[in-house]
């Protein structure tokens, strides 16, 4: 990778050792050096001292810390950048002629907290901002001169090069490709990408430069305004119903109860009474989630002791889990102001959710809870958040996991992964933590499963 660096045109490139030695260069290097009268353009570069070019001649020495200090004293040269390789202990010095409109666009790209890359030809990475090497995670040594195919898939890299290629044949000055997705530390990311044209010292073409467009806020802005269109759209529908269907409904429940009391006793008829009253019992608690959905429920809050609100639900919730459990809530959390009914509605749902996702003989559920200063870059990804302190309550399970249309939509209405559910259980618990300015969320870990986070604002 350092002999791409060290051979690539666009800048010049020197190699220095530790004692400050030339032991590399390339031709940029001399044309620069030369016509700054440092050299002659027919002299060798290698084996003399970066010292020598100092502007104040043999009185400055080369400092292994500082490795850019001697060519950035040059009148007439712009430092780009240096790419230090700790284990040879050489480092390669990057710099080009000065111009007063080039070195705003340098140290926009470099300082930028946007990320950029620049390619050559064969799409090796000749720079990279200081922002794209913190979120790799990587030193510029083993980021400069590799391949781009470092961070992106055949398919990706093909995008790429297929603007590149437009760019090279002046076709466009500018390419814009969207969702070109990057992994680094084995996280995928998705951005959008301009794409732009760069020439060399001699005007060629020689590679172009990558800026990163992140639109995942607009994206998520775009989502959000959808569920929460659909989930306007749903509520009216219920409220517009549910009247309607408790009315029915108590007189249906009615009629079976004065039919019980004339049918015999243990009777088929009675059984089959039975039966309609439970089927009458289930639909009317859906039309009860329905019209709590519609109505906008007002919480009424009182201060209260969320590990004992938990641990008073949860004895039923596992009555019949034949799988594992267990429960870490610590006993020093603050009390938020919440309504106890709703927010032990919003759980129960959730805690439902993961028994039924890991209801087998080796199911296991962990319910933790804790108190959690929320940052400025967790809201940015969560838009419905604000920073603060919350109590954070998790429900993971160790299920099948969810698959990605449903971890998108799993809190709208009627989206559900299991046979037999109508799918508002979630919704519902999504409706009740908005309603205390909460939010609630859910994750796929590698391990498997599923985790849902509930949060609930302590402000």
């Amino acid at each position: 990778m350092r002999e791409k660096i060290l051979l690539n045109e666009r800048y010049g490139v020197v190699e220095i050792d530790k004692t400050g030695l030339i032991t590399g260069y390339n031709r940029n290097a001399l044309s620069i050096l030369s016509g700054l009268g440092k050299t002659a353009a027919s002299e060798e570069l290698k084996g003399m001292n970066i010292s020598e070019f100092s502007a104040a001649g043999n009185a400055s020495h080369y400092d292994p810390s500082a490795p850019g200090e001697i060519i950035s004293s040059v009148n007439g040269i712009k430092l780009i950048d240096t790419i230090p390789y700790n284990e040879t202990e050489l480092v390669i010095v990057r710099f080009v002629k000065n111009n007063e409109v080039l070195t705003p666009f340098f140290n926009g790209i470099r300082f930028s907290s946007s990320l950029n890359l620049e390619l050559d030809n064969d799409q090796n990475i000749i720079f990279a901002s200081d922002s794209f090497c913190k979120i790799a995670g990587m030193e510029k040594s083993d980021i400069f001169g590799s391949h781009i195919s470092k961070f992106m898939d055949k398919d990706n890299t093909a995008k790429i090069r297929s603007a590149e290629n437009l760019c090279k044949e002046s076709a466009v000055d500018c390419i814009k490709i969207e969702e070109v997705q990057f992994t680094f530390n084995g996280i995928a990311c998705i951005y959008d990408m301009e794409i732009l044209s760069i020439n060399d010292n001699r005007g060629l073409f020689c590679g172009i430069l990558c800026h990163f467009i992140d639109t995942s806020f607009e994206k998520k802005c775009k989502t959000m305004s959808r569920v929460i269109r659909r989930m306007s759209a749903v509520a009216n529908f219920a409220g517009g119903i549910a009247h309607d269907y408790n009315n029915a409904l108590t007189a249906v429940l009615g009629n079976i109860s004065l039919a019980k009391m004339d049918a015999e006793k243990n009777s088929e008829l009675e059984e089959l009474l039975r039966d309609a009253e439970s089927a009458g019992l289930k639909i009317k608690t859906l039309t009860e989630r329905l019209g709590m959905f519609a109505r906008g429920m007002k919480p009424v809050k009182d201060k209260t002791d969320m590990k004992k609100l938990i641990e008073s639900i949860v004895p039923e919730l596992f009555s019949c889990y034949k799988g594992h459990y267990r429960i870490s809530i610590p006993d020093n959390m603050r009390h938020p102001e919440i309504d106890q009914e709703l927010i032990s509605e919003a759980f129960r749902h959730v805690v439902e959710n993961a028994v039924d996702a890991a209801d087998k003989p080796d199911g296991e559920i962990v319910i933790e809870a804790e108190e959690s200063e929320i940052n400025e870059g967790l809201v940015f990804r969560e838009t419905s958040l604000v920073a603060g302190k919350y109590i954070i309550i998790s429900v993971k399970d160790n299920g099948s996991g969810l698959e990605q249309f449903a971890s998108s939509e799993i809190f709208d209405p009627y989206v559900t992964t299991k046979d037999g559910r109508e799918g508002l259980g979630l919704a519902l618990a999504y409706t009740i933590i908005k309603r205390h300015r909460g939010f609630i969320s859910v994750e796929t870990p590698e391990s498997g499963g599923a985790v849902f986070k509930i949060f609930i604002p302590l402000f």
